[in-house]
């Protein structure tokens, strides 16, 4: 476990270094750790998992190292021959580190472990036990104002390129876009799952904020394993306090979690190739308070169902941006309990809205205003792109 955060602390500090080799280590030993505790299953034959099977033989150079690497699926039982601890485990990696500065010249050899394991086991899980439930308590959206206009957001069915361009980018327009991200491996052959986050990055560490909001003076942020953040704040039931994996490029850390997704097709219409992905990843209650930001957004919601608020940019002086530079792209107003006579020209702003449910991929303008409150667990990818 210590190797393993000291790998996922060099990821969330730097960039890849020696040929991403923090990366690599990280995910080897993620497997490791899953593999080791898990049985068999109703009479089933031992479960067959893919090892990463590394030689190390002194004096060799890169280009023999690379020619004495086999890269093919070998088989072992649950007790991982060959690699039947973390610390031998840790010991292949530490000695190709030596030896050669990098575990393998791509991440295929890390990462195929996946195929026959990952995919398996989620379809037909290991043991007896039944799938984990969470403890969760009725949440609402936020009250509406009387004299305020709320509409829904509009929604389309997978329009498009050049539709979702004219129709909706171009006047800088939200949308909620269906059917666009229905293949997605993580909404069907590798559906997510509180369950599933355990399988494939439970001993990850991870940043996650302490706090309801991040406008409260109480708010903090802390590193913890995905395992602990289940344990503690989301299956946990009648939690003290909200926590929330915000904001964070899991998706560069875990790579199992990557291939689960896609980047939308209309990113394509951005100026640059460059796309942000983001996870969010937390229990019901969690907001992100009003606030915009300055690029295009698409939020795809995988898991759960999550609340969203929207105002037009061209009403911002009605909401109060805070005037300190740390949140000028944040609103005062408290959508949960707003103070109309500290902000009485709110209530003539008009808003729309939309529950969010699995599938359902969200288009935010630059500058347009967003809230949001998650009703149930929930896990959102977002893609910010210019």
């Amino acid at each position: 476990m210590a190797v393993l955060k000291t790998c996922d602390m060099g990821l969330l500090m730097g960039c890849p270094v020696l040929n991403n080799i923090l990366a690599r280590m990280s995910a080897e030993f993620q497997h490791v750790f899953r593999l080791g505790g898990q049985g068999t299953s109703n009479g089933r034959k031992q479960t067959e998992a893919a090892e990463l099977d590394i030689k190390c033989k002194d004096g060799y150079s890169h280009d023999h190292l690379d020619e004495d690497i086999p890269r093919k699926k070998t088989r072992l039982s649950d007790s991982v021959s060959g690699c039947r601890d973390f610390t031998q485990c840790s010991g292949h990696c530490d000695q190709t580190l030596i030896s050669t500065g990098q575990l393998c010249t791509d991440a295929e050899a890390v990462t195929e472990l996946k195929d026959q394991v990952v995919e398996d086991e989620t379809r037909n899980p290991s043991g007896n036990s039944p799938p984990e439930t969470t403890q969760e308590e009725p949440i609402a959206p936020p009250p509406r104002i009387h004299s305020q206009v709320i509409e829904d957001i509009a929604q389309c069915s997978c329009p498009s390129v050049e539709m979702f361009q004219s129709v909706y980018m171009e006047p800088g327009l939200p949308v909620v876009i269906t059917d666009a991200i229905s293949y997605w491996p993580a909404l069907t052959t590798r559906r997510w799952s509180v369950d599933y986050l355990r399988l494939v990055a439970g001993f990850r560490t991870v940043p996650v904020e302490l706090g309801t909001r991040y406008t409260e003076d109480s708010w903090t942020q802390k590193l913890m394993t995905v395992n602990e953040l289940i344990d503690t704040y989301i299956t946990a039931p009648h939690a003290s306090t909200k926590a929330y994996l915000a904001q964070h490029q899991l998706f560069d850390q875990v790579w199992e979690l990557r291939d689960d997704i896609s980047v939308p097709v209309y990113c394509c219409l951005g100026q640059d190739q460059d796309v942000d992905i983001n996870a969010w990843f937390g229990p019901a209650g969690t907001v992100s308070p009003l606030h915009q930001d300055p690029k295009h957004n698409f939020l795809c919601q995988v898991m759960g169902r999550k609340y969203v608020r929207l105002y037009s940019p061209h009403h911002t002086d009605c909401l109060h941006p805070y005037p300190s530079r740390l949140l000028h792209n944040t609103s005062q107003i408290d959508l949960d309990c707003p103070d109309l006579n500290q902000f009485p020209k709110f209530t003539s702003v008009p808003g729309l809205e939309y529950v969010l449910t699995p599938g359902d991929m969200l288009y935010i303008p630059p500058g347009y205003w967003h809230y949001l409150k998650s009703l149930s667990v929930s896990f959102s990818v977002s893609f910010w792109w210019q």
